[in-house]
């Protein structure tokens, strides 16, 4: 199955095996890891923020953070918490964690699913992996395609989950995290999205409570970052302008990327602009023609053979996202992996219980 999540320009995987389970992931960035601390292994893909929580409670037990992965940090989360450590992360992550002394094996897919991992069972073993088609890898039946999926896709350009493209293999969904231990499966929801009601509340705090979330989410993945190797993705949209408008309050000039092309129906690079000037970024920008399109079409194929939780739009994004990574990386700002990451999310954690 670690085979099935190897792509054309790698080779490198990291296992973890033991008699009941075997946990391994293909590493392209640091936060993708195996560890093993007690009688727990694991294998996670992380992006997470807030540790210096976990780290002041590491140090309080006489533990040093900085000696210990973040997959071993994980794990003694869990050894404290048990069920309810994934409650203290935060970020995007998925992971199976393999608890040797109660025989029991846990998947989490993070709040917004963010990062997926995929499962079934079959003849007597639970089979997961973060791509649907590295699960297949590992069946011995044939897989049928799952119609269901399919409409979804067709009505809404996205397959939520539970839903796969192949019928009988779920997705976990966000939230959630799902349970095997005697020979059952049970999932659970450790998180969902609460919305709050109220007659009493005008616009104008309405507006500064949403200010507000996205200047504390964007400052608190900006934690342990240096201006010169972050930046970010500026389409000239509201997001991405909002992003960088808070990004632009804790580094001077940052970083900014945008893609453009010479079709005026599809060139939104003057917003970009204005935007990058407004916040007075290192604004860099990268022209995309059919050569460029070609060129990103074939290194990108393997993005898109994943359609179930891909948007089409972020379908369609992969090879203007993909060439302008390339660009990045050629003109050594370190972002390339950065834009890559959204693409490859779906090629991670591989685990046979």
């Amino acid at each position: 199955m670690l085979a099935a999540l190897i792509i054309s320009d790698e080779s490198a995987s990291l296992a973890l095996c033991g008699s009941s389970a075997a946990l391994g992931v293909v590493p392209r960035w640091k936060g993708q890891q195996i560890g093993e601390f007690a009688h727990v292994r694991i294998a996670i893909d992380s992006d997470l923020v807030g540790l210096q929580v976990t780290a002041k409670r590491l140090v309080s037990e006489g533990l040093i953070p900085a000696q210990m992965s973040v997959a071993e940090q994980v794990i003694w989360l869990y050894l404290r918490r048990g069920l309810d450590f994934v409650e203290d992360l935060r970020g995007a992550f998925a992971m199976a964690l393999w608890d040797d002394k109660n025989r029991r094996l846990i998947l989490v897919s993070d709040r917004m699913g963010l990062k997926t991992i995929y499962w079934t069972q079959e003849d007597g073993q639970l089979l997961f992996a973060s791509r649907a088609s590295a699960v297949r890898a590992g069946q011995t039946r044939p897989s049928e395609a799952n119609y269901d999926a399919v409409l979804q896709y067709l009505l809404f350009s996205v397959v939520p989950a539970p839903l796969s493209a192949y019928r009988g293999i779920e997705r976990i969904s966000p939230g959630r995290t799902l349970v095997f231990e005697n020979g059952q499966a049970k999932q659970r929801q450790y998180w969902d999205v609460v919305y709050e009601e109220s007659g009493h509340r005008d616009e104008t705090h309405w507006s500064e409570r949403v200010r507000e979330g996205i200047r504390n989410a964007v400052h608190l993945h900006l934690e342990g970052c240096e201006s010169e190797s972050t930046g970010a993705f500026l389409s000239g949209g509201t997001d991405s302008s909002s992003v960088v408008a808070f990004l632009s309050e804790r580094f001077a000039a940052p970083n900014t990327f945008s893609i453009a092309f010479a079709e005026g129906r599809y060139n939104e690079i003057d917003f970009a602009r204005t935007t990058g000037k407004k916040f007075q970024t290192r604004h860099h920008e990268r022209f995309l023609n059919s050569s460029d399109a070609a060129e990103g079409r074939v290194g990108s194929l393997h993005c898109l053979r994943e359609m179930a939780g891909t948007s089409f739009s972020e379908a369609t994004n992969a090879t203007p996202a993909t060439s302008v990574s390339r660009s990045i990386k050629r003109s050594r700002h370190g972002f390339a992996e950065a834009f890559l990451s959204q693409l490859r999310s779906s090629c991670r954690v591989e685990t046979v219980c």
